[in-house]
């Protein structure tokens, strides 16, 4: 492993992105489904 600055790695630490999806899924059948996803990156 490579060394690094701790300013190095608190930039990287503070660089995350939250995203979420909503919606929903209506079947063939006419059932629907809610969706509501969130995820978060590193």
């Amino acid at each position: 492993m490579y060394p690094v600055s701790e300013a190095f790695l608190q930039a990287v630490q503070g660089n995350t992105r939250r995203y979420y999806w909503t919606g929903k899924i209506t079947t063939a059948a006419g059932v629907e489904w809610s969706i509501c996803l969130t995820r978060r990156t590193l």
